[in-house]
């Protein structure tokens, strides 16, 4: 499977115990999420913050989701602006916590990685399930759909 800009990678089965944890609050079996931006590297939220990583795929299981129509330039360059703005803000702990209660903290200075990237396609005026709370904002979403692995 070749990975395009802004598919969305969804993380699974990671022995990583905040993993597990995550997993335990949001009832869910993805742990973590990040935005491809191409040349190997991606987006997240993690502890230690937003920052760009290398993309490594045998690191742990994990499903790609792909916006069901071709994004335009326009929203392609919005997602891009919004993601480089929110490189080095801080992790939102208040808001995964709040995940055991399906609420969303709506900080727009702190993340966790699945509010970083619905913010990006918000920003974008691109649609997603809003009333979706955590990784099921893609994984369950008439928006989105699961990219086959080849």
């Amino acid at each position: 499977m070749k990975l395009e800009k802004y598919d969305i990678i969804l993380k699974k089965n990671s022995k990583n115990p905040i993993s597990k944890l995550i997993q335990l609050i949001t009832h869910d079996i993805y742990s973590h999420s990040e935005i491809y931006i191409g040349g190997y590297h991606i987006i997240d939220s993690m502890p230690n913050g937003v920052k760009v990583r290398n993309f490594d795929s045998s690191l742990c299981e994990f499903d790609t989701f792909r916006y069901k129509r071709k994004l335009t330039e326009k929203e392609q360059s919005d997602i891009e602006e919004f993601l480089q703005k929110a490189i080095n803000s801080k992790y939102d702990f208040i808001e995964l916590l709040l995940q055991l209660f399906h609420i969303k903290n709506g900080s727009k200075k702190r993340y966790i990685c699945i509010g970083l990237l619905m913010e990006a396609f918000e920003y974008a005026n691109i649609p997603i399930d809003k009333w979706q709370v955590g990784f099921k904002q893609v994984s369950d979403s008439k928006y989105f759909y699961k990219v086959n692995k080849d």
